[in-house]
Order: structure tokens, then C-alpha cells, then sequence
């Protein structure tokens, strides 16, 4: 099982706040999906968090004529995921360095 660091720190609520910054394929799931991820990984479920990084300018993913559909689908963010993924799992979760570094 593989999941993206940004299935673990968003949901889809996060998308009334970031618009489309936070849209992605697949799209960002329910809180109730992720925590099913966090138990996963706790129980040493998930094989490995891989980036999906998929950097674009920011007037890609800006939502200027109102056409969501029209904009680049895809996360930037590689370079924060090791701090994204230590905050939520270790020190949010308290789910031991081992197992997230397993």
C-alpha cells in the first residue's frame, strides 16, 4: 500500500479554504478516509509515502473564470513532505520515528 503525503495532512474540507491549490487525482478524501490511513500506517500497513509532487505556477492552479475542472490537478509540495509527514505522524499522532521511517 502507498499513499502521498498530502492524503495524510489533507482532506477534502481543505478544499473550501485552499480551492485549487488543493486539488489533486485522486482527489483529496474524507477525514473518515484519512484517519483509515493514519491506522494503517500505525499498524505498519502502508509500504512506503511517496511524493506525487507536481509543481505548476500559481496561476495554474488559481481559479480565475470559475472553471475548476480547468485547473492543473496536482500537489507541489515534495519539499515539505519529510517535515509534513514527521508533524502529523509523530508529533500529532504520536506514532513512533521507526515506524514512520519503516
Amino acid at each position: 500500500l502507498e499513499t502521498c503525503p498530502h492524503y495524510l495532512a489533507l482532506t477534502a474540507d481543505d478544499l473550501d479554504t485552499l480551492g485549487g491549490l488543493a486539488k489533486c487525482s485522486p482527489p483529496l478524501r474524507t477525514r473518515q478516509e484519512q484517519e483509515q490511513l493514519w491506522e494503517a500506517l500505525r499498524e505498519g500497513k502502508i509500504d512506503m509515502i511517496s511524493s506525487d509532487h507536481s509543481p505548476c505556477p500559481r496561476s495554474m492552479k488559481e481559479n480565475a473564470d470559475g472553471n475548476f475542472f480547468a485547473l492543473w490537478g496536482g500537489i507541489s509540495g515534495g519539499q515539505s513532505s519529510m517535515e509534513i509527514i514527521i508533524d502529523e505522524a509523530h508529533i500529532k499522532r504520536g506514532i513512533p520515528l521507526q515506524r514512520v521511517a519503516q
